[in-house]
């Protein structure tokens, strides 16, 4: 099971510091990362932020100011997916609930948005549906959605489609074996995780070939090498 266009659903305009710099440019395909929802009346910000499911994808988009250090505009960032239900609170920050995504995709440089869209109706740092990003009415193009998800997909050409995957059995595995509900969201992600990666026997046989040529071997979640950390005793654990 691999992730595909028809799995990209959502869009979420995201900002930082009100433009004049990018928000969450330092994650890359593959890392977690906590997807920020502001208040809103009574709290909608936290019903919002709920309402994506484990594996529904979400396009992000920033508009940033000369002071970003690019040109004025609107980019296409990152395709994330949520990988735990839950959503947290923190009343700290201004922008109060989120929710522990990892990264799909990601451009080398944000993408500009195409110039065919119009992207004012999704603006208020709402998951907001896919569909909600138009062509310019004076263009008179009728774009169907899927025909849209295709567009918005097939531009990012950096995509880690068997994450997918790896999410419904990692979730599946944190059900049935009962982690620990006292540890943070990201500290049961990995450690579901790992017990994905430790019954997979292809993935067991792949990273020892990776091992043989390398000569290294280290967690494919967490980086943590036996070898680097023991010297010569942890070699090939």
């Amino acid at each position: 099971m691999e992730f595909n266009a028809t799995d990209l659903l959502w869009t979420k305009n995201v900002k930082r510091e009100k433009g004049d710099a990018w928000a969450y440019m330092e994650y890359n395909v593959g890392d977690l990362f906590y997807l920020n929802w502001p208040r809103g009346r009574a709290n909608m910000g936290k019903t919002d932020a709920g309402k994506v499911k484990i594996n529904e994808l979400v396009l992000l988009f920033q508009s940033v100011n000369n002071n970003s250090g690019s040109a004025k505009g609107t980019y296409l960032t990152h395709i994330i997916t949520p990988v735990e239900a839950g959503v947290i609170t923190d009343e700290n920050s201004s922008h109060p609930f989120k929710r522990l995504v990892i990264v799909v995709a990601k451009c080398d440089t944000p993408i500009p948005k195409p110039v065919a869209f119009n992207f004012q109706e999704p603006n208020r740092g709402w998951a907001c549906s896919l569909d909600l990003i138009k062509p310019f009415e004076k263009l008179n193009l009728n774009i169907s959605f899927p025909e849209k998800q295709r567009i918005f997909w097939e531009l990012f050409a950096n995509k880690d489609l068997e994450i997918k995957n790896v999410n419904q059995m990692t979730e599946s595995l944190i059900d049935s074996e009962q982690i620990e509900d006292t540890l943070e969201g990201e500290e049961k992600y990995f450690i579901g995780r790992h017990k994905y990666y430790e019954r997979d026997p292809a993935i067991i046989a792949l990273k020892k070939q990776i091992a043989t040529r390398n000569n290294q071997l280290f967690c494919e979640v967490c980086k943590f090498d036996f070898n680097a950390r023991y010297g010569e005793i942890g070699s090939g654990l």
